[in-house]
């Protein structure tokens, strides 16, 4: 039980990044993935959860604006 829940969150954000229309994308067009990549960042420098979730989100947000 001490993966259990590693393994169900795995579960539930990798099809979210990585496959869109059945298809698994992995490229610089993926606003999930250049989101994901850069909200990972902030929380190695920052350790808070908040500038985590905000950068984030303003990523996520902008690149699906602009794309």
């Amino acid at each position: 039980l001490k993966f259990s829940a590693p393994a169900v969150l795995t579960a539930i954000w990798v099809p979210i990044i990585f496959v869109q229309e059945d298809k698994l994308v992995i490229d610089v067009s993926n606003p999930y993935l250049i989101a994901s990549f850069i909200a990972i960042i902030v929380s190695a420098k920052t350790r808070s959860v908040y500038w985590t979730v905000g950068v984030g989100i303003f990523v996520f947000v902008s690149l699906r604006y602009f794309l």
